[in-house]
């Protein structure tokens, strides 16, 4: 009897603590498993304008892949379930058909105040907050600027030139001069590269301005010469050259113009 009482006593006891102690309810377990699920999404859009046949462009970071340009597609590139935080996607390839015609990115434009786009290193940096969802659009605009044709040119050095002052005072005539080489086009026209167009001074890289003029230099002796062109039409380029060197007390300045025509 005595022991039916006991174990009487011990099951009230324990009915007592189950009833005291938190249960957890299904709805709030599921609450507390589902926020623990990254929920985040980022997405690289492409805008090419005008649009053109299909291409394709590279991103690296995240998102990260190929992503086929194409008219008639949404040319997104998207990664989900991200968890709240920073994430960077950085265009490091222009497909050659996009390159060929000289489309350059001109804007990175996000859809929220947390994420930005930087245009000189062709990136987007995601600001990602729980949930959310950022598109960081890229815009490719082909270039206005006329890009000549790479092969064969022949520069011209026209007459010009050089003055010197300080110890040595004169004024000499620089004469004429003619040389065949070859001109190289790349980075979707952004960079040329003059070859062989001259005696006087090493292989010519100019790089191209924001009103499509180039600007560049290369070594000669004793000075560095710099160079601007205008490219006038696929196969006529003019420019001028300068330079300014010290040498023995005196300053001397070198200047004359120049044109490259390409070699039929």
């Amino acid at each position: 009897m005595q022991s039916q009482q006991g174990s009487t006593a011990i099951l009230a006891r324990t009915l007592v603590l189950l009833a005291c102690s938190p249960i957890l309810s299904t709805t709030a377990q599921e609450t507390a498993g589902s926020a623990a699920i990254p929920t985040g999404t980022v997405i690289i859009e492409a805008i090419i304008e005008p649009a053109t046949s299909a291409d394709s462009l590279t991103f690296e970071g995240t998102p990260s892949g190929v992503l086929v340009v194409d008219p008639n597609q949404q040319n997104r590139l998207a990664v989900e379930g991200l968890s709240a935080g920073s994430y960077t996607s950085a265009l490091t390839e222009i497909g050659p058909h996009l390159s060929a015609q000289g489309y350059a990115v001109d804007r990175i434009r996000c859809d929220d105040d947390n994420s930005t786009g930087d245009v000189s290193s062709r990136t987007a940096n995601f600001n990602l907050e729980e949930g959310e969802t950022v598109v960081c659009q890229f815009r490719l605009a082909a270039s206005t600027c006329v890009c000549p044709r790479a092969g064969s040119w022949t520069g011209s050095n026209l007459p010009g030139l050089m003055v010197c002052t300080g110890t040595m005072e004169r004024t000499l005539p620089l004469i004429a001069s003619r040389q065949r080489g070859t001109l190289r086009v790349s980075d979707g026209c952004q960079t040329l590269i003059a070859t062989k167009m001259s005696d006087e001074y090493s292989d010519v890289i100019m790089k191209r301005g924001p009103d499509c003029g180039y600007e560049g230099s290369a070594q000669s002796t004793p000075m560095e010469i710099f160079f601007t062109w205008d490219v006038q039409n696929e196969e006529y380029i003019t420019g001028s050259l300068h330079s300014e060197f010290a040498q023995q007390g005196a300053t001397c300045t070198m200047s004359r113009d120049l044109e490259l025509r390409f070699n039929e």
